[in-house]
């Protein structure tokens, strides 16, 4: 739940933030490389040298093939659409997956990903504007939420 809490407030913060320049801080992605790196590494220490028989070493394993996994995606879609996706959406939806693991990155990016949808096609409808891009931790932000709601309804079901 530490982590959670760590996670959620530098996305309020780069949201916050990135709603009004459309710039993520390199601090921001640095603080959540961090946050991320420590998570692993304590499932990692928990796997394999702590008391707890619930977390197995795939646990911790798994957040960094999700990681790599979520960079590979990012990367070739870098790679085919010359446009739309910058450096921090692939850096923080990676650096994200590498926290969360891969069921729940998913959800994450689904979230976020329909939560974007649902604005430019509101801001379309609504005050006829075409919007271009979006500003990505607002979104993230919003995918995050959702991935929690999940995460804490599954466990205390």
């Amino acid at each position: 739940a530490i982590f959670d809490l760590i996670v959620a407030g530098l996305i309020l913060f780069a949201a916050l933030d990135d709603g009004k320049t459309r710039i993520v801080r390199p601090s921001i992605q640095w603080g959540l490389l961090g946050t991320a790196t420590a998570h692993f590494l304590f499932m990692l220490y928990t796997a394999y040298w702590g008391n707890l028989e619930s977390v197995k070493p795939w646990d911790a394993w798994q957040l960094l093939v999700s990681g790599v996994l979520m960079f590979t995606i990012y990367i070739t879609l870098v790679l085919v659409f010359k446009t739309g996706i910058g450096g921090a959406d692939t850096k923080v939806s990676s650096i994200m997956a590498l926290y969360l693991g891969l069921v729940p990155s998913i959800i994450m990016v689904v979230g976020h990903f329909a939560s974007a949808i649902i604005y430019v096609v509101y801001e379309k409808v609504r005050h006829h504007k075409h919007i271009a891009s979006v500003p990505l931790m607002v979104f993230i932000g919003i995918g995050y939420l959702i991935t929690l709601a999940v995460k804490w309804i599954a466990y205390f079901i």
